[in-house]
């Protein structure tokens, strides 16, 4: 994958949509209409962590195991997002 953060981009914007088009259904299955978008949260966001190299200096590798090599074999890489929304409702 050449930018994993244009993909997440792409898939937390048809999370959005999904989002609106389930929740307009809903609305029209009790009778109302959706109003406008009031909260959006994306439960899958992560912070970020970064390691400086003071901490990478102080690792210890004493306890380090050798390598082992493994067989991989690449497989498709499937980008998925998931948002809760939550809109006003008109009459």
């Amino acid at each position: 994958m050449r930018d994993p953060a244009e993909a997440q981009r792409r898939a937390t914007a048809a999370a959005i949509a999904a989002a609106r088009a389930k929740a307009e259904v809903m609305a029209a299955g009790a009778g109302v209409r959706l109003g406008e978008l009031l909260a959006l949260h994306d439960p899958n966001a992560q912070m970020d962590m970064a390691i400086s190299a003071d901490d990478i200096g102080s690792m210890s590798l004493a306890n380090a195991r050798p390598r082992v090599e493994i067989a991989v074999s690449p497989k498709a890489i499937e980008t998925q997002a998931r948002v809760s929304a939550r809109y006003a409702i008109q009459r």
